[in-house]
């Protein structure tokens, strides 16, 4: 078979001059920045709940800190999340809360410097993928689409940044699958000596932080670049081979390492293959997506559109965009990357069935915001310099009209939570009753224990419990539920919520008083709980009594 026609020459295209770029490139910066600060103002004022950056989730890695670097807690102790999140999370909020020394501060920090990766690595990638001349459109585009999204997030209407601006999250997956797309396609077009490393190094970290990143980044890719060397002639086996190696290795090996680095202490995952919960977790996500569509329409028939435009070009351009040497032949794989990552992010989380709630969108980070992201791609293909300066233009101006009619509907206000120092009323109410009451340690469930023990400003501490007060090893150091620090080491409290108070009363007997914090009832106990719940705990644990 004869080899494919050379495509026809694209028409002039050159890249925005200098100063062009450099203005357009500054202006959607400094529109980002205005975004940003438009999201933390919401979580200030109510539109968005700011329980969304401090419900117990996103307190892992605040509690870790805490607890390894502030109370001299052991790793060995921990009983990690299945996605440990080593990197970049981990590093990442450690040096921002060692530098700000506030946790408040530490996660909005993270979030900032998270939204700028995100960006980072889809300007990297559009300079990879875009045709010659068209790559500072793209990113400025990319920065003004980041901008946008984070103005819609900012309404609380249009929710596909949410994980954006939270850590262990699965956000990071994001990143860091651009930033591997990029490497991949420079190591199979043999740009750089250094890709194929930077690669592995990329694919290894990743998947030791979170294996969601299989099916967001290695599965797609591999059968991305599989699919390409296929409709080249001739085939590069080698380089296919050598790329592949490097995905699959990287990848076991990063799944070998978290089990080493954790002593296997890590969760066994959230669920298994079962059909009941799969259906179930299709129909969960299809009663969300025409909730969104109501909600907001107009992102969502644009994400519709975007993810259509990707497949009609994988079809109508096979030819043209595949041969070899073809300038547009990026912008080709990403659209294929993209369809394929679709493919694999949502089936293997329905099929898990982990989709049970809105809150599980967390899991289809890539598949969100990728179509929104090809705009820059998009935006690439504009052949004359006049017109890239002009479409320049109109973006930065979409998302200035659009962040300046919600600051007129709603203008930011200066004080708030997150501006004043953030105080939850349930801790604030604990933290008033403590002398009254004589607080000191106490019990909770997961959503209550690290939120109180973390913000708590009079030094109480909460320990997870599930049901009739049975321990519960998730997420947290086993070591505290026996461990005694601080002046009051005693357990004398119960939030009740969410608990089997009936069973706990069984175990435990009557409480001696009881009280209200913001409709949540606390149990307070006298003489003795504190023994008997430490017993309780070390037969559960199976480790000596003290």
């Amino acid at each position: 078979m004869s080899p494919p026609p050379a495509p026809p020459p694209l028409p002039p295209a050159s890249s925005l001059s200098g100063p062009a770029f450099r203005w357009l490139h500054a202006g959607a910066w400094v529109l980002l920045g205005v975004a940003l600060a438009h999201v933390f103002f919401r979580f200030s004022d109510g539109t968005l709940d700011p329980m969304e950056l401090f419900n117990s989730d996103e307190l892992y890695l605040p509690a870790l800190y805490r607890d390894l670097f502030e109370l001299g807690g052991r790793w060995a102790g921990w009983r990690l999340t299945p996605a440990p999140y080593f990197f970049p999370d981990m590093p990442l909020y450690f040096a921002l809360q060692a530098l700000s020394g506030s946790l408040v501060y530490a996660t909005l920090l993270y979030a900032a410097v998270q939204v700028a990766l995100l960006v980072l690595s889809t300007q990297f990638l559009v300079r990879t993928a875009a045709p010659p001349g068209a790559a500072a459109l793209g990113q400025v585009v990319a920065v003004c689409v980041v901008a946008g999204l984070l103005v819609a997030y900012g309404t609380g209407t249009f929710r596909v940044m949410q994980t954006s601006v939270l850590s262990a999250i699965h956000f990071s997956t994001v990143p860091m699958a651009l930033a591997g797309l990029a490497l991949a396609l420079r190591t199979f077009r043999g740009d750089s000596r250094l890709a194929p490393w930077l690669l592995g190094v990329l694919c290894f970290l990743a998947s030791a932080s979170d294996s969601l990143f299989a099916v967001v980044f290695t599965v797609p890719a591999g059968l991305c670049l599989v699919l390409l060397a296929v409709a080249r002639r001739p085939v590069p086996w080698r380089r296919l081979g050598a790329i592949l190696g490097i995905l699959g290795g990287a990848t076991l090996l990063g799944f070998r390492a978290v089990r080493w680095s954790t002593l296997k202490r890590s969760g066994s995952g959230y669920t298994k293959l079962r059909a009941d919960a799969a259906w179930e977790s299709l129909r969960q996500l299809g009663s969300l997506v025409v909730e969104q569509v109501q909600r907001s329409p107009g992102l969502t028939v644009l994400w519709v559109v975007m993810t259509l435009a990707a497949v009609a070009v994988l079809v109508a351009r096979r030819r043209q965009w595949t041969a070899s040497g073809s300038p547009r032949g990026g912008v080709y794989a990403v659209c294929l990357f993209g369809v394929l990552a679709l493919g694999t992010n949502v089936g293997a989380v329905v099929l898990t069935g982990l989709f049970r709630d809105d809150t599980c969108f967390r899991y289809l980070p890539m598949s969100l915001l990728l179509p929104f992201l090809g705009l820059a791609f998009a935006a690439g293909l504009v052949p004359r310099e006049t017109w890239q300066r002009a479409l320049g233009a109109v973006a930065l101006g979409v998302v200035a009209v659009a962040w300046g009619g919600t600051f007129a509907r709603n203008p930011w206000r200066t004080e708030g939570p997150l501006v004043s120092g953030y105080y939850p009323r349930l801790v604030a109410c604990l933290d008033e009753n403590r002398e009254r009451h004589g607080l000191a340690w106490g019990v909770g469930d997961y959503w209550n224990a690290k939120f109180v023990s973390l913000f708590s400003r009079t030094g109480l501490w909460v320990n997870q419990v599930e049901g009739e007060g049975r321990v519960q090893p998730w997420i947290t150091n086993v070591d505290w539920y026996l461990a005694r620090h601080g002046e009051r080491p005693d357990h004398t409290f119960v939030i009740t919520e969410r608990l089997d108070m009936a069973g706990f009363k069984r175990r435990f007997g009557e409480p001696r008083a009881s009280f209200q914090c913001e409709g949540v009832e606390v149990f307070v106990y006298g003489d003795g709980f504190d023994t008997a719940l430490r017993d309780a705990f070390a037969d559960e644990l199976k480790v000596p009594r003290r």
